[in-house]
C-alpha cells in the first residue's frame, strides 16, 4: 500500500481565483475556491 495525499494549487480558467484541489491516490476528493467573498468547498471525484 502506497497511499499518497497531494494538494494542487492552481489557476483555471473558469475561475477567478485560485483554486486547491485535494487528491488521495488517483481520486480527487475536495475542491476549494474562493469567489467574492465567500469560500466554496465542493466534492468531485475522477
Amino acid at each position: 500500500m502506497n497511499e499518497q495525499m497531494t494538494i494542487t494549487i492552481a489557476s483555471v480558467p473558469d475561475r477567478e481565483g485560485l483554486v486547491a484541489e485535494l487528491w488521495y491516490d488517483n481520486e480527487q476528493w475536495e475542491e476549494i475556491f474562493q469567489e467574492s467573498d465567500r469560500k466554496h468547498s465542493t466534492v468531485g471525484y475522477s
